[in-house]
């Protein structure tokens, strides 16, 4: 398989033209929720895992359906995602949560009144721990700990909390990935081939937005099926 890696993101800009359409119309914005990399630039860093039985609703409780695969097939790639995000926690029972290897750092320290919450529920034999999140505990990997003064959300103003920029800058630097910002994804065509076979993407790509009205220009570009051209030919295996 071709080891070529391509990022695909609707637009960079998104955010921007959001609040300059509503400041426009006289809507006070405090933050909009787009760009590269989306919710998870200023996300909560919250990371739990789903628990085993959450994999086998249906044949367990007769809702939903059950998985294609099981917990313990996922867990080293959950344990992969937490080392590669930085993730502090705590180990909690081993029945209710299983895990093959330690967090990567140790948990956050519980606020004041968590920590008195814990007493009580712990005293009524209640198992309570400490929830992980993708934040240093600890410095780790070039970021500093986290200082507890709870201003993760929208942005963490020392880089304790991971978010995807964290990944893919080093990544686009090193020139492991290619980046298409301001793209839709519109087709996709598999190419049946003698020894191989082509993954062909058509993409919404290459205008800019009109800085008069950058909302009448994206518009035109939806309608506008001239626009949608081949990026990219990837090899599949």
């Amino acid at each position: 398989m071709s080891d070529r890696i391509l990022l695909i993101e609707d637009d960079t800009r998104l955010a921007e033209m959001v609040r300059d359409y509503l400041g426009r119309a006289g809507f006070r914005v405090e933050r909009a929720e787009t760009g590269v990399g989306g919710l998870a630039m200023h996300w909560g860093g919250v990371t739990p895992r789903f628990a085993p039985e959450d994999f086998k609703t249906k044949s367990l409780c007769g809702v939903g359906n059950d998985w294609p695969i099981s917990y313990e097939e996922l867990e080293p790639h959950y344990y992969e995602a937490e080392v590669r995000m930085g993730v502090s926690g705590e180990q909690g029972p081993r029945e209710m949560d299983p895990r093959a290897k330690p967090f990567p750092m140790p948990p956050l320290p519980l606020t004041y009144n968590l920590d008195i919450l814990k007493k009580w529920v712990n005293g009524a034999d209640v198992a309570m721990w400490s929830q992980p999140s993708a934040k240093t505990s600890q410095p780790y990997q070039g970021r500093g700990a986290c200082c507890r003064n709870d201003t993760c959300f929208p942005i963490c103003p020392v880089g304790a909390k991971y978010s995807p920029d964290q990944t893919w800058n080093p990544l686009r630097a090193q020139k492991k990935i290619t980046l298409h910002t301001r793209t839709v994804v519109r087709k996709l065509v598999v190419d049946d081939l003698a020894n191989r076979k082509a993954l062909f993407g058509r993409f919404a790509y290459s205008q800019q937005f009109s800085q008069s009205d950058p909302w009448a220009a994206r518009a035109k570009r939806g309608v506008d099926r001239n626009e949608f051209t081949p990026l990219a030919e990837l090899e599949l295996a």
